[in-house]
Order: C-alpha cells, then sequence, then structure tokens
C-alpha cells in the first residue's frame, strides 16, 4: 500500500499467499484507506510468473475541503470632518472572489450597515461617520460582510477607537519631522476633552488624560484672536422677501452651522450655503418649521481645516434671490462666544475646536 509518490502508508504491511503459475488476480482493492482515497493499482489481471507478482494499491490523500475565504479589515484611518469620521480599509484583492460585501458597525449600542464605499488604488474604503468630539473614547467595531457562491462570510472584528488610535499615532510619530501631524492629534484630543466636559459626558475618563508632559507641549497655544465676520446682510438685494435672523453653532454634536430665517412661506425656496468654490443646497425638505414663520437650516459639510472660511448664505425663490446674502463663518462664532462666555466650558470647547482646525489646516487635513 503506497501514495501516489511510491512512498508507504503508514501502518499497513503486505501479505503473500501462493496461487498456480499463470494464474491472474482479480482483486478488488478497497475504496478508501484511513481516509485515502484509492487512484490505482499494480499487477491485477496479469499471468503471474515463477517468480511471483507483486500487487501494490495506490492511495491519495481525499480532496481537502476547499477552505473558505476570510476577508479581513486591513487598516483604520480618521478623515477629520465636520463630525469625525472614521475609514476601515480592505484590499481589493482579497475580495476579488466576492460577489457582493458590506460593512457593519456598532458603537455606542447603535449598528448601522454601510453598503457604501469609496475605492483608492488598493483599497475598498467603507466609512463610519458622526462621531462627536466627547465621543472619541467609545470603540467603534467593524465586521466586514461579503458573499461566495451564496454563502456568506464575516471578517473578525476590527475595534478602534478615536482615542487609540490618536496615541497610536502620537507613538509612531514623536519626532521632529511629524511636527504639525503631532500637534493636530494633541489638539484633537484636547478639542475631545473639552467637548466631554462641556456635554458631561465621561469626565472621568477624558480623553487627553494620557497625553505626557512632552505630548502636552505639542499643543497649539492659545494665541490667536478669532476674528468676527458675522453680516446678516452682506449682499443686499431690493425688496427681499425673505430675512436672515441668526446664525450659530449646534453644540454637543459635530461641527454643524445653524442658520435661521423668516419667510411668509417656503414654496419653490431653496437655501444656498457657498464655502470657497462648493455649493450645498438645501430645499423646503431640508427646513425645519419655528410654527412661527421662522425656519431652520443645518449644515454640517465643513472640514476641520475650514473652520475659519466664509460661508455665505442665500435664499432663492424659483431660482432667484429673494434675500440678502448673509456672511459668516464658525470663527465668528468663536469670537462671539469668548466675547460673552470667557473661560467658561462652552469658551473652552469653541476655543479648542478652533486650535484644533487650526493645526489641520497647518498640516494640510
Amino acid at each position: 500500500y503506497k501514495f501516489e509518490d511510491g512512498s508507504e502508508i503508514p501502518n499497513t504491511a503486505g501479505g503473500t499467499f501462493t496461487v498456480p503459475y499463470g494464474t491472474k488476480l482479480n482483486l478488488t482493492p478497497a475504496k478508501s484507506l484511513y481516509g485515502y482515497e484509492f487512484v490505482k493499482a499494480d499487477g491485477l489481471n496479469t499471468p503471474i510468473v515463477s517468480d511471483g507478482t507483486v500487487v501494490t494499491y495506490y492511495y491519495k490523500n481525499k480532496t481537502a475541503p476547499e477552505e473558505k475565504p476570510s476577508p479581513v479589515i486591513n487598516t483604520v484611518s480618521l478623515s477629520l470632518e465636520s463630525s469625525i469620521t472614521m475609514n476601515f480599509k480592505v484590499l481589493k484583492s482579497s475580495l476579488s472572489s466576492f460577489d457582493e460585501f458590506y460593512m457593519t458597525f456598532e458603537c455606542g449600542g447603535k449598528e448601522e450597515k454601510v453598503t457604501d464605499y469609496k475605492e483608492t488604488d488598493k483599497y475598498y474604503v467603507f466609512s463610519y461617520k458622526g462621531i462627536n468630539p466627547q465621543l472619541m473614547n467609545d470603540n467603534v467595531t467593524a465586521v466586514l460582510h461579503a458573499k461566495n457562491k451564496s454563502e456568506e462570510y464575516t471578517s473578525p472584528e476590527k475595534i478602534m477607537s478615536v482615542k487609540e488610535y490618536a496615541y497610536t499615532m502620537l507613538d509612531r510619530y514623536s519626532d521632529d519631522e511629524h511636527s504639525k501631524l503631532r500637534t493636530l492629534l494633541v489638539d484633537l484630543l484636547n478639542y475631545g476633552a473639552a467637548a466631554q466636559i462641556y456635554a458631561g459626558y465621561q469626565t472621568d475618563n477624558l480623553v487627553n488624560s494620557d497625553l505626557t508632559d512632552v505630548q502636552k507641549d505639542w499643543a497649539s497655544k492659545d494665541t490667536t484672536e478669532f476674528k468676527n465676520i458675522r453680516n446678516l446682510n452682506y449682499k443686499t438685494i431690493s425688496n427681499p422677501t425673505a430675512e436672515w435672523k441668526t446664525c450659530s453653532l449646534v453644540l454637543k454634536n459635530s461641527i454643524m452651522v445653524k442658520v435661521k430665517f423668516s419667510a411668509k412661506d417656503v414654496e419653490n425656496k431653496t437655501v444656498e450655503i457657498v464655502l470657497k468654490n462648493a455649493k450645498f443646497t438645501y430645499t423646503k425638505d431640508d427646513f425645519v418649521n419655528n410654527g412661527d414663520g421662522t425656519y431652520y437650516v443645518y449644515c454640517n459639510e465643513l472640514f476641520a481645516n475650514e473652520l475659519s472660511d466664509d460661508l455665505l448664505f442665500t435664499i432663492y425663490e424659483n431660482g432667484k434671490p429673494c434675500s440678502n446674502t448673509m456672511l459668516f463663518s464658525v470663527e465668528s462664532y468663536a469670537h462671539l462666544v469668548r466675547d460673552n462666555y470667557k473661560d467658561k466650558p462652552l469658551d473652552k470647547m469653541t476655543t479648542a475646536m478652533m486650535l484644533y482646525g487650526n493645526s489641520a489646516k497647518a498640516y494640510g487635513a
């Protein structure tokens, strides 16, 4: 009994028996032996000569069950948008045999399924958005789901928090060559801690509490005077039928701008927000009706490095301006807070937010 390569099968031994010369043996070999599959036999059905004949059965290993492909999440990164976005990356090559795939996220007891992804040269990138600054301690658990031949596979969990990511990056990029990045990371943690204090969330476990004295010294210094460019009537038109009332930020949340306007009705009206070369348009379905002839519009399209950039707000009716154009910036809000709430938790949070935004701009994030 041998394997296909001629080696002996363990725990087997040949046997000898006597038959007349010229006998043809027509033995039936076992189809399997110790789990090995029968392949062929030598020495059967040929006349036996005077010096005997050796009959050899050859076996091979049974075909091993096809290994299930094991999709995995390879790396994680952050995008510093209005709210922090955590990006989970999967190598394209690892999903080449799959028909469809998506990712599920769990954070703070809430689950979310994400089917949309971006592509780079090597990766599919699934993003978990909406991590508010006070939630930097909270773990995000990601699982990749993929189908192959109608069978679903799941990856091992990838668990990451903004805090863990930031400290890992600080350890990895601690030398002076990466001074802008390390400042950005420390400012990010300081912003998260200030937001925790303002929101009253996990204040006994501030995300910046593990910074060393050396790392603390990498933070931006609060030496900048914030500029206030807010102007409700920056550009005017004749006989406006809608009027801007206020502009501010939504707090305990992402960097979300909140503007209020009045109008007799909102039929055929849109709000256009211009930021640099980008335009964001909101329809009446996006307006929040206060029930007194005023409406709110919320914008969370800003990135961290755009907190000092001009925002222009205009209301249109049937495609034509029906309000004056308002000028605003997040920095303007920080200025107003500094004037009215200096050294209070609100001021400390907006100041930390601006320092983080300025370091993001310096870094080029």
